[in-house]
């Protein structure tokens, strides 16, 4: 048995985006980059016509739901 993805239930295209994850905030790049703060440890940079999501792991809230992304922030405490 086949089983093809239907082109009726796929997302739509506006629903995706680029994302970049960082143990921290990528210093360097932000000097060559305009990056727009969205919240704490999360920014928008403009790449061309492209918007991609920075996410700096050691900077985002200390929030249950940010767990798993402390794990990967590179402060041992976290």
């Amino acid at each position: 048995m086949e089983v093809k993805p239907s082109s009726e239930n796929l997302p739509e295209k506006s629903e995706f985006g680029l994302y970049a994850v960082s143990a921290r905030v990528p210093i360097k790049l932000m000097q060559s980059f305009h990056f727009e703060p969205v919240m704490k440890g999360v920014y928008d940079a403009q790449w061309g016509s492209m918007n991609i999501r920075v996410v700096a792991f050691s900077e985002v809230a200390d929030n249950p739901r940010n767990a798993i992304w402390q794990l990967f922030s590179a402060i041992p405490k976290k």
